[in-house]
């Protein structure tokens, strides 16, 4: 991929990304009243969005250290994480750009 000069709207997106990843906790998440399960499931897909993985990208280490996270709110009889309809919609986007 060529080089490019950062437009306004990737600096806005990289201020946004900045922003939010001084919102996780110490251990992965965020918190978010209830749905802290949910709100780290989406969070998590603005900093796949764009672009970066678990394995490489200016977040990989807020990536990995959110889907460690997650895995550590699984139950391990049913597999599930939380209850929320926000999670469930959050985990089906990580599964799309996790692949």
């Amino acid at each position: 991929r060529e080089a490019r000069a950062a437009t306004k709207p990737d600096k806005a997106v990289e201020a946004a990304l900045g922003w939010l990843s001084g919102g996780q906790g110490a251990d992965g998440e965020w918190k978010k009243d209830l749905f802290t399960a949910g709100t780290t499931g989406l969070a998590l897909l603005a900093f796949l969005g764009n672009g970066s993985t678990m394995r490489s990208g200016p977040y990989k280490d807020v990536i990995r250290k959110g889907v460690t996270w997650l895995r550590s709110q699984q139950d391990p009889t049913t597999g599930l994480i939380g209850s929320s309809t926000v999670l469930t919609v959050s985990m089906s986007g990580l599964t799309t750009f996790t692949r």
